[in-house]
């Protein structure tokens, strides 16, 4: 059995820069540093002990104090959204303007002028951190395509083409081979923390082509470890751009590095087209939070395209009320699967459900009868409010008929992206 060991034991005089706080607050965001003493004289074991000892060191030490945590980077309606050290996600569909919503983003953090926003994003007001961007590219040809959209940042940001921005860094993959992406980029991550003070946003853009294959398991946690990692033990925050799964009605991040990338993140949101009573693409465009670690889940909102400005902004309400009254028309069975989908949180009564479903879609009882035969005699997949799969199922339960989600066998379905419905 071992003995009680603290760190003060494995390190003499550790009651340095990151040592006792003396019953303050301690505001620091890392465990204290490793001594030189403790790196590789034995293997590996030693270096993770070592490790394993600093982070238990840290606790130790300020498991009396009151825990102070970080100003957000980024607020809406008055609700921390990003973090510092934090993972973020911000996945969508091809051709959903993800990059535009993230370009947007990027424009806030590194803007100077007092109360810049976007689609009402905004910094802290009396968040005193700096803050740097390192953007990184892994699909637009770096000649135009990126050079554009990192001037896009910059002049949205307030800054002129040729100002000089040394809190503004940016590198692209395009040209690197896929299976040696990841070495490069931890490389290049370790440089840039050398040559920049600040904390750093970190954008990858998208992440899955960091890697060879999303469907990887271990370059996939190779991947998201380096990012834990690295969130626990530099000034850094992570916002990871990724594709959903083809799919129509599929919400889920592509393959094993999306599920994974998801269970880390302390924010996730969705960008999708609405769609018309026929299914089709409409102007609008929903703004989901699928995951927000710290606070309430807001609700959704949409936003349109802007051809004056070659961006995002709010959607205009008429254009708003157009595409939902239209949605109405119809009780189509997909969008019932999606409205249920976010309704049934847990089992729900018969009468409940048939009333939430006439309401919705402004049809008859029987109407909505058919569509839920169908929905469970075809076995058909709904995603729920966390996007798992699941299936619609029907049980009595004394005189109550009642439904529920019932979720699949993910590993049924992990990385098989055209699935049908």
């Amino acid at each position: 059995m071992f003995e009680h060991t603290t760190l003060k034991d494995l390190i003499p005089g550790l009651n340095g820069k990151h040592g006792k706080t003396n019953g303050k607050p301690f505001n620091g965001f890392k465990p204290p540093d490793l001594p030189q003493l403790l790196t590789p004289a034995n293997g590996n074991g030693n270096r993770n002990f070592a490790k394993l000892m600093s982070s238990k060191g840290y606790l130790e030490e300020n498991m009396s104090n009151k825990v102070m945590f970080d100003q957000p980077i980024l607020v809406r309606d008055n609700q921390g959204i990003i973090y510092p050290n934090t993972v973020n996600v911000v996945q969508g569909k091809t051709g959903t303007h993800k990059s535009r919503l993230i370009e947007g983003i990027c424009s806030v953090v590194l803007s100077d002028e007092t109360g810049h926003e976007f689609l009402a994003y905004h910094k802290k007001p009396l968040n005193q951190k700096e803050y740097a961007v390192l953007y990184v590219d892994t699909e637009r040809n770096w000649k135009d395509q990126y050079l554009y959209a990192l001037q896009q940042i910059k002049q949205k940001a307030g800054y002129s083409l040729n100002a000089e921005l040394p809190n503004f860094d940016f590198i692209s993959l395009i040209d690197i081979p896929r299976a040696e992406r990841f070495e490069t980029l931890r490389m290049y991550l370790q440089h840039i923390r050398r040559q920049l003070n600040q904390h750093i946003l970190i954008v990858l853009d998208v992440i899955t082509d960091c890697i060879v294959s999303f469907n990887d398991v271990k370059e996939s946690l190779e991947l998201t470890d380096m990012i834990n990692t690295m969130i626990n033990n530099e000034d850094v925050t992570f916002l990871c751009i990724i594709h959903e799964n083809p799919a129509d009605q599929s919400n889920k991040a592509r393959g094993h590095l999306g599920t994974e990338l998801l269970n880390k993140a302390s924010s996730a949101l969705q960008i999708g087209f609405e769609k018309d009573k026929h299914q089709n693409n409409t102007d609008l465009i929903k703004l989901t939070y699928l995951k927000v670690r710290r606070g309430r889940t807001p609700e959704p909102f949409f936003v349109q395209y802007d051809d004056e400005t070659n961006g995002l902004i709010l959607a205009d309400n008429e254009l708003v009320d157009k595409v939902m009254s239209s949605k109405k028309a119809k009780a189509y069975k997909e969008d019932i699967k999606a409205f249920m989908g976010e309704l049934i949180t847990e089992p729900i009564d018969r009468q409940d459900l048939i009333k939430a479903l006439t309401l919705r879609f402004d049809c008859g009882q029987r109407t909505i009868d058919d569509r839920l035969k169908q929905i469970i005699d075809r076995e058909e997949l709904i995603h729920d409010h966390a996007g798992k799969r699941c299936r619609l199922e029907k049980r009595k339960e004394g005189k109550q008929v009642i439904f529920g989600l019932e979720p699949v066998n993910e590993e049924k379905y992990e990385g098989d992206n055209d699935l049908p419905l």
